[in-house]
């Protein structure tokens, strides 16, 4: 079975800028890898502008979340995806050697890639103008690994 992105629920917990370019957003997503994923909450990746994060994990799912550099004492994110801790673990410890190993690293990537760039596409700006929400919708990559 292949992996899939599937819409979770929506945050009300976005970037606020009604002006935002997301620019640069898909580049950082870009050099994100699903063994990076793994550990306490850290920064994953980061370019000038954006940086992916792993931050408040539950039990069983890392959270990732592309946020805007910079940005203090206000929410930054633009788009975020769960991803089962097992999988992350799943992608050595599960190969039965190296080279599945690394088909595995990437297969997983790419499926965190293209849920983050779904997610990254749901971002809006709602409501009337005293009343703005800002919110996107949270994926998870859902599935198993083809080997």
């Amino acid at each position: 079975m292949a992996f899939t992105a599937v819409r979770i629920h929506t945050s009300n917990e976005a970037y606020r800028d009604k002006y935002l370019v997301k620019t640069g957003a898909g580049s950082a997503i870009g050099l994100l890898t699903a063994s990076g994923c793994g550990g306490a909450n850290h920064t994953i990746c980061e370019n000038d502008d954006w940086r992916v994060d792993s931050q408040n994990q539950s039990t069983t799912h890392y959270n990732l979340q592309v946020q805007r550099n910079g940005i203090r004492n206000e929410k930054s994110s633009i788009c975020g995806v769960k991803v089962l801790k097992s999988l992350i673990a799943g992608v050595r410890g599960g190969a039965a050697n190296p080279a599945a190993g690394d088909a595995r690293e990437i297969e997983l990537t790419r499926a965190i890639h293209g849920a983050l760039t779904l997610s990254v596409g749901t971002w809006r700006l709602d409501g009337p103008e005293n009343n703005r929400v800002f919110s996107f919708d949270f994926f998870e990559v859902a599935g198993s690994f083809s080997s």
